[in-house]
């Protein structure tokens, strides 16, 4: 062959390539795995069916942990209101001043602003699991 006849002779290649995303190939691919072995596409199958079990079960045991920690936050809050209050009612009995009436209404502005602190961040937390 001479230099013209090299040059206007083109080799080409085509390269193809599948990609997918997730654990489960495409249906195509999957007749494919068949034709090697019967059971192969059944296999991927139930290996797909086991690890979205797996994690629907670590899901779940994340969000009620979560509840768990808050629910834990809020009876440790009921607690502390619940001496604060009952201190400032016996020293008040004891001496009737308007320091045990501050530590009262302070008592509960605490328990109040963290009530609704705390709901802020669960509705934040809600939205971002929203989206």
């Amino acid at each position: 062959m001479n230099k013209q006849q090299m040059t206007e002779r083109h080799n080409t290649m085509a390269i193809q390539a599948i990609k997918y995303e997730g654990i489960i190939p495409p249906p195509n691919m999957l007749a494919q795995y068949d034709q090697i072995q019967k059971w192969f596409a059944d296999r991927i199958i139930t290996m797909a069916e086991k690890q979205q079990q797996h994690r629907f079960k670590l899901e779940e045991k994340g969000v009620d942990e979560m509840f768990r920690r808050d629910k834990r936050w809020q009876y440790i809050a009921w607690w502390i209101l619940l001496v604060f209050v009952a201190w400032a009612i016996v020293l008040l009995g004891l001496w009737r001043t308007t320091e045990w009436y501050a530590l009262i209404w302070a008592t509960a502005f605490w328990y109040l602003w963290s009530w609704f602190f705390w709901r802020k961040n669960n509705n934040e937390n809600k939205e971002k699991e929203n989206k």
